[in-house]
């Protein structure tokens, strides 16, 4: 039941990969310096996308916590009715 389309490929790191196997021509950057840099690339990239997972999922989470509390609050005021009676005030 696919679309007939062979998966996309893999493409995370991508550039950094391709630093460290091929450095850019015209560089004057040693070898060792760019695979340090494709490695802080790679690497730095996926504490980029942990850090972006836990700010979402923060976000959502207190979003949902708000809606919640606004919900318990509206039921408590509808449970609870105009007030008690008191009987003979007027």
């Amino acid at each position: 039941m696919g679309s007939g389309r062979p998966p996309a490929p893999p493409t995370d790191g991508l550039p950094a990969r391709t630093l460290y196997a091929v450095p850019p021509p015209g560089t004057g950057f040693t070898t060792a310096d760019l695979h340090s840099g494709a490695q802080l690339m790679h690497y730095g990239g996926d504490v980029a996308e942990a850090a972006l997972a836990v700010v979402l999922g923060v976000g959502w989470y207190t979003a949902g916590g708000r809606a919640r509390a606004r919900r318990s609050r509206q039921d408590a005021k509808v449970r609870s009715g105009p007030g008690p009676v008191l009987a003979g005030v007027r």
